[in-house]
């Protein structure tokens, strides 16, 4: 994982103070000071922060050091309201700009930016990356157009998971939860919605955790994994709530006053940093591996829950879609998470996952990305005769793959060849059909899936005490509306019953 957070090297580091020098101007000095803060303790704590890091670095290099910058890391010093504050401060000319969240915008009275919050829409860094390049970014920064704040460019922080005390894996898990709310009307509204209880809390929600006052929080898995494990031992790995994307901002009256050449240069530095945030390796396996070994562990919503989460927020996305000042944005990010639908999850270590199973291997990959659901197709010789394959494995069958939380489950039906189809399978009678002959987890992405065997849960599913071990298949996997294709990847197929013929999805 790219880690960026060096940027102390080249800064001038200081505590801020009122009489600060306040650098050049349009009457000229040589070096121009800029007093920015961030809440966030460093300029990439988690090693994921790419674009803050890339902005401060480049504001001394494209000046060849006419711009030095002061820093306040931990404005606010932790309390709830820190966020706000900040923009607060730098629209009041208090500090020259920082980069505060799009969340903390609306509660210091700036309007616009709640779209990037709308629960359960934007989900993967895919979709950040597009948003803070394209015509979502543009927006965004527009609602700053007559405020005395100037938006520079927008880059990327964590995606935001919840992590709890209990699994929320379910909708009826988050009934009454007490759930932190970072000083966000969005995220208020949006656990409200979900069933549970909004609470608000800044860095104190570890304390009021262990007080017994909270029961999770929205957390980045980088920030959970260094301090949530023992706390809030679980994180819903494929729901994320919104994301964190931060605002590189200058107070309009300060930037206006330097010269044309210092506003080109700090200009310049935020496409830097919008670039590196766009360009920025965001894998947060490395994270997976330590909240693991904190004692986190990952569950999986289902499709249906999913589905019934997004129904009880969908209130909270038409009341921002309502209000004529945050509706533009909302089209433009909508745009982009119907172009990037899928949660991002990362890779999740063996044995982490609930009912995780010391079968998997180091190099698994997360939860496969396949819909829940029941997928078929039937296999007859001249299919296989068709695609120059033997049926010495008995391939022959109507087979049916159930998927189900990252799990999938395998069943057969022979056709025309009892004792043949379906493995050389035999049946003494028809209610023999639903026996589960392979059953495990699902692996992989966007492209790729895994079938990893799994002996307890093939054993939960059959019965089967000692069951017969089966050899990992992976394919390509694609789903083009109820039709479901393997295509082999270069990699053993083993079972080349997956790629004989598409499967359609039944239920």
């Amino acid at each position: 994982m790219s880690k960026t957070a060096r940027g102390s090297a080249v800064l001038a580091v200081a505590m801020l103070l009122a009489g600060c020098a306040a650098g050049a101007d349009k009457a000229g000095s040589e070096t121009l000071v800029l007093r920015l803060a961030t809440i966030d303790g460093g300029l990439d704590p988690t090693g994921i922060q790419h674009g803050q890091a890339a902005f401060v670095e480049a504001l001394s290099e494209v000046s060849d050091g006419r711009i030095e910058v002061e820093i306040a890391w931990e404005y606010g010093e932790g309390r709830a309201d820190a966020e706000s504050d900040l923009v607060r401060a730098i629209a009041d000319g208090d500090l020259d700009g920082g980069w505060p969240s799009t969340r903390a915008f609306a509660a210091a009275g700036f309007t616009g930016m709640k779209a990037i919050e709308a629960p359960l829409t934007l989900t993967n860094y895919e979709a950040l990356g597009a948003v803070i390049d394209g015509p979502a970014g543009e927006q965004l920064l527009a609602t700053l157009d007559s405020t005395p704040i100037i938006g520079l460019g927008t880059t990327i922080s964590e995606l935001r998971r919840p992590f709890s005390t209990e699994p929320l894996a379910e909708p009826s898990d988050w009934e009454g939860v007490r759930f932190r709310s970072y000083n966000s009307p969005v995220q208020s509204e949006a656990i409200t919605a979900l069933g549970g209880e909004p609470v608000s809390a800044g860095l104190d929600w570890r304390e009021r955790v262990e007080a017994g006052e909270l029961d999770g929080a929205e957390l980045g898995l980088g920030i959970g994994s260094l301090v949530g494990g023992d706390a809030l031992p679980n994180v819903t790995a494929n729901v994320v709530l919104w994301p964190k994307l931060v605002v590189l901002s200058l107070n309009r009256e300060r930037f206006e006053s330097l010269s044309d050449e210092q506003r080109g240069w700090i200009e310049q530095a935020a496409r830097i940093g919008v670039g590196a945030a766009v360009a920025g390796d965001y894998d947060e396996s490395e994270f997976a591996e330590v909240a693991c070994s904190a004692g986190v562990r990952f569950v999986a919503a289902s499709d249906d829950a999913i589905a019934a989460l997004r129904e009880r927020v969908q209130p909270v996305i038409d009341a921002i879609a309502a209000d004529p000042a945050e509706r533009a944005l909302l089209d433009e990010v909508r745009k982009v998470a119907q172009q990037h639908p899928a949660p991002y999850i990362p890779v999740i270590p063996a044995g982490c996952g609930e009912g995780g199973s010391g079968a998997l291997s180091d190099d698994d990959v997360a939860f496969a990305l396949i819909p829940d659901g029941i997928y078929r197709t039937d296999v007859t010789l001249d299919d296989l005769n068709a695609a120059g394959v033997s049926n010495s494995n008995g391939y022959t069958g109507t087979w049916t793959i159930t998927v189900d939380a990252g799990t999938y489950a395998y069943t057969c039906q022979p056709n025309a060849l009892p004792g043949t189809d379906c493995g050389h399978s035999t049946y003494a009678s028809e209610a023999e059909y639903a026996n589960v002959l392979e059953a495990g987890y699902l692996r992989g992405d966007e492209r790729i899936v895994r079938f990893v065997y799994d002996a307890a849960v093939h054993d939960r599913l059959a019965g089967c005490g000692s069951c017969h071990s089966h050899p990992t298949k992976t394919v390509g996997w694609q789903l083009q509306g109820e039709t479901l294709t393997f295509t082999d990847v270069g990699e053993p197929v083993i079972d080349e019953l997956l790629v004989i013929e598409p499967w359609a999805k039944v239920g």
